[in-house]
């Protein structure tokens, strides 16, 4: 996306990708923000993408791992008043 004017910046070059050998690959439904998170967190980290340890068997302990980092990080405590009456998905902005 870019402004009309600013197009002869951004050339249409097609996108290349690379399929790497041996990393695991999401069977469930549902699974691909488990996946795609462990996949970053390993490319950070510099750890192999281990077909033992990241695999369907474990998705949800890895899911549960994650709930609970991301709870104590953020300190959240949640709503004082938990008052979700008439909210939608789109939180009134359609």
């Amino acid at each position: 996306m870019a402004l009309v004017e600013e197009c002869d910046n951004y050339p249409f070059d097609k996108f290349t990708q690379e399929r790497v050998a041996g990393v695991p690959e999401q069977k469930g439904p549902g699974d691909c923000g488990v996946y795609c998170l462990k996949y970053i967190e390993c490319h950070a980290t510099g750890d192999d993408f281990s077909a033992s340890s990241l695999c369907n068997k474990n998705v949800k302990a890895i899911r549960s791992r994650y709930a609970c980092d991301i709870f104590k990080e953020t300190d959240c405590k949640g709503p004082r008043i938990r008052d979700w009456d008439g909210l939608d998905p789109f939180d009134g902005r359609c």
